[in-house]
């Protein structure tokens, strides 16, 4: 038999800049907002074979998600998925 997949939580990012609220931004603006806003936490331990999905509240230009998934990726993370609970 083979085992049912298990998952663990960790919090691998974390923000290094404050940024403005982006309620009023468009699409480029916050790309803009939140360039180098992320970066690994200490300790993130990143393993390239494991499956790594990051979790947002709500999905509006996905300029949050892309700016945490291009930390992911330069530390070497091939494949990110993403899993929002609303889109606004």
């Amino acid at each position: 038999r083979v085992p049912p997949p298990s998952a663990r939580v960790a919090e691998l990012l974390r923000r290094v800049a404050d940024t403005q609220t982006q309620t009023n931004l468009d699409r480029e603006q916050r790309r803009a907002n939140l360039k180098n806003a992320f970066a690994l936490a200490p300790g993130a331990g990143i393993t390239s074979d494991l499956r790594h999905v990051l979790i947002d509240d709500v999905f509006t230009t996905g300029s949050t998600l892309n700016a945490c998934a291009a930390v992911l990726r330069r530390a070497g993370v091939p494949k990110v998925d993403v899993c929002t609970f609303g889109h606004g």
